[in-house]
């Protein structure tokens, strides 16, 4: 079985369907953006309400805030591919939520290990640095005493 040839669309055309959508949103940037993904006939049907509630619609989409917004793309081989990561409160309601299906006990469960585990890691370093440094000796010949000594010949230097 042959493979169909994909249609190259010269860039002209688009073009051509933006010119046409900036025409239909008499003059709104906003709109003209939004109008080239539809066909002219259907642009010019919209009603000054209903191009209002469009714009009402995508722009509230764009005023989510984050605390953290970080979106990227990167080249790997021949492909491009990108993350989002957003992290942010959750302003959805519970019922919402729960009729998604967002709502999963077990993941909660998850991600409140691996954030304690994040948080525990630091903590179990020092005091492993604390008990090398006092030659308290639970794992024989595992190297780090060296490390504790000096880390605490450097507390006692600054404190004492």
């Amino acid at each position: 079985m042959a493979k169909d040839k994909q249609k190259t669309i010269p860039p002209s055309v688009f073009r051509g369907q933006a010119q046409r959508a900036a025409e239909h949103a008499a003059g709104d940037a906003f709109l003209a953006k939004h109008f080239q993904f539809i066909s002219p006939e259907m642009a010019s049907s919209f009603t000054p309400e209903q191009r209002v509630a469009l714009r009402h619609m995508f722009m509230s989409r764009e005023e989510g805030k984050h605390l953290i917004d970080s979106r990227h793309s990167f080249p790997l081989g021949r492909r491009r591919y990108y993350y989002v990561f957003l992290f942010g409160r959750d302003k959805r309601p519970i019922e919402r939520l729960r009729r998604e299906g967002m709502l999963s006990r077990g993941m909660t469960l998850i991600v409140y290990l691996i954030g304690l585990l994040l948080l525990m890691l630091p903590v179990f370093g020092i005091l492993y640095l604390f008990k090398s440094a006092l030659g308290v000796d639970l794992f024989p010949n595992a190297g780090g005493h060296e490390a504790g000594r000096g880390f605490l010949e450097q507390i006692f230097s600054i404190f004492g």
